[in-house]
């Protein structure tokens, strides 16, 4: 795999991070910049990297990421009551959102 073709799939797992972000602290900016800085400072840490090998584990580490923060991340809100009201998603009830 060249290293145009590793670098055109590391930003395609990097923007489907930053969507997955979005998708799971919809209406929570604080989160969602927080998460969105954490994923960009993961990817600069890894922006030396010249071994091919070592670039697609990164990428599949990243993909990966995406998963499990699908599959984990439930979001939670104080309500008026004084309680927590949960927003559950497929993926976070089946595994797989299917």
């Amino acid at each position: 795999m060249g290293q145009l073709v590793l670098r055109s799939e590391s930003l395609r797992c990097y923007k489907l991070i930053l969507k997955t972000i979005n998708q799971i602290f919809r209406n929570d900016y604080d989160a969602i910049r927080l998460a969105q800085q954490k994923a960009r400072e993961e990817f600069e840490k890894k922006s030396h990297l010249q071994n091919p090998d070592e670039i697609r584990e990164s990428i599949q580490i990243g993909y990966d990421s995406a998963e499990i923060l699908k599959r984990t991340v439930i979001q939670a809100r104080l309500n008026e009551r004084g309680n927590y009201e949960a927003t559950i998603r497929t993926e976070n009830i089946d595994g797989n959102g299917k």
